[in-house]
């Protein structure tokens, strides 16, 4: 009897080592209940002094919708895309709608049927600093930023997902060959063109 609450006392502590670091875990800290950091805006317009607007964009390729005994939002409306800014959060839904893309002679991440999800919402905050977190909680990926917004700016935020490696062994000339099938393993941020 004593093995098994040693056995189930080191999983509960594994559990909580594994969620610590996790992508998921860090979103989480960064969502708290603050005032009203930005506004949702319409397009047209520009921002006047002292504010700057800030438009986020996303186009994310995931496999079709499929029976599963563990819910899978991948291919259905429900996936979603969280943005925070200082704490202040906005689920964005994107526009879904079916993909095929032709395998090429060369290995592409978005080769084959699937969903293609865009993304884009337009904010307007004060200038300055602000922490920026992006995350895709169906696939456990964020990454969070902070950002200087200037004056009465325009800002375009982009998101882009990086796809896993295709699994098994690699075909010659396909090595490190990634897939939307695989899921998401990372994600990268441009700000007005330039990677952060």
């Amino acid at each position: 009897m004593k093995k098994v609450r040693l056995l189930a006392l080191g999983a509960v502590f594994a559990v909580f080592a594994g969620c610590a670091g996790s992508p998921q875990a860090m979103l989480k800290q960064e969502i708290v209940k603050s005032g009203e950091v930005f506004w949702e805006m319409g397009k047209g317009g520009g921002a006047p002094e002292g504010y700057a607007d800030l438009t986020v964009t996303a186009s994310i390729k995931t496999h079709k919708e499929r029976a599963s005994l563990v819910r899978d939002r991948h291919g259905s409306a429900d996936y979603t895309l969280l943005l925070s800014i200082d704490g202040q959060a906005v689920i964005v839904t994107g526009e879904a709608r079916p993909e095929r893309m032709e395998a090429s002679p060369f290995a592409h991440s978005e080769a084959g049927k699937g969903v293609r999800y865009l993304f884009t919402k337009t904010l307007r905050l004060q200038a300055g600093t602000h922490r920026i977190a992006l995350s895709l909680p169906e696939d456990q990926v964020g990454v969070v930023h902070d950002i200087t917004f200037g004056s009465g700016s325009a800002n375009q935020l982009v998101l882009e997902p990086v796809y896993a490696a295709v699994a098994g062994k690699p075909r010659p000339g396909f090595t490190g060959a990634t897939s939307f099938k695989e899921g998401i393993s990372r994600m990268q941020v441009a700000l007005n063109g330039t990677m952060l």
